[in-house]
C-alpha cells in the first residue's frame, strides 16, 4: 500500500479529462486481499511497537556507526532519525574529496563479495545504506557494525 501527497496546485494539473488524469495502476490495486494485508501489517506495526522501536534503535544504531570514523576512508557517517543510515566512503575526508565513478564501482564490487561473506545483504554501493528492519535488536545493530567494520578495514588496506 502506498500513498502520494502533494500540493493543491499541483494535484490540479491531473484533474480533467484523459489527457490530464494521472494514469498509473497495479494489478492488485484495490483488491480486498491486498486492503486486509496492509492493515494486518499496520496492526502489527502499532501493537509491536515498530515506529517507536525504529526511533529508539534508529539513535542507537547511528551511535555505534561513529566508531567507523577509526577507518580513514570513512568520510560521512548520515542517519540518527530512524533506522535509515549511509556510511560515504572517501578518498579523504578532510577535504570531502570523493572517488571517481571508476573507483566507487571498484569499491562496490569489493563491497559485495565482502559483506555477502560476512553474511550481510543488501544494496552493495557507495555510500553503503544500513537499513535494518524495523524489528532489529540492539544486539543485531552490534553484530552489523561489527562485520561493517571489518570490511572497511580490510577495503582501505586493499586501496
Amino acid at each position: 500500500m502506498s500513498a502520494a501527497i502533494i500540493r493543491e496546485e499541483i494535484a490540479q494539473k491531473f484533474e480533467g479529462g484523459p489527457k490530464e488524469v494521472l494514469k498509473h495502476s497495479y494489478t492488485f490495486e484495490g483488491s480486498p486481499v491486498a486492503c486486509a494485508a496492509a492493515l494486518a501489517n499496520i496492526e502489527i506495526i502499532e501493537r509491536e511497537k515498530l515506529v517507536e522501536n525504529s526511533q529508539v534503535l534508529g539513535k542507537y544504531l547511528f551511535g555505534q556507526l561513529q566508531s567507523l570514523y577509526k577507518h580513514n576512508i570513512v568520510g560521512e557517517i548520515r542517519g540518527g532519525l530512524g533506522l535509515n543510515c549511509n556510511v560515504e566512503l572517501m578518498k579523504d575526508r578532510k577535504t570531502k574529496d570523493r572517488f571517481s565513478l571508476e573507483e566507487n564501482a571498484r569499491i562496490g564490487g569489493m563491497l559485495k563479495q565482502k559483506l555477502m561473506e560476512a553474511g550481510l545483504f543488501g544494496f552493495f554501493v557507495n555510500p553503503i545504506p544500513i537499513v535494518p528492519a524495523l524489528i532489529i535488536t540492539k544486539d543485531e545493530i552490534d553484530e552489523i557494525v561489527s562485520k561493517v567494520d571489518r570490511v572497511i578495514g580490510e577495503i582501505a588496506e586493499e586501496l
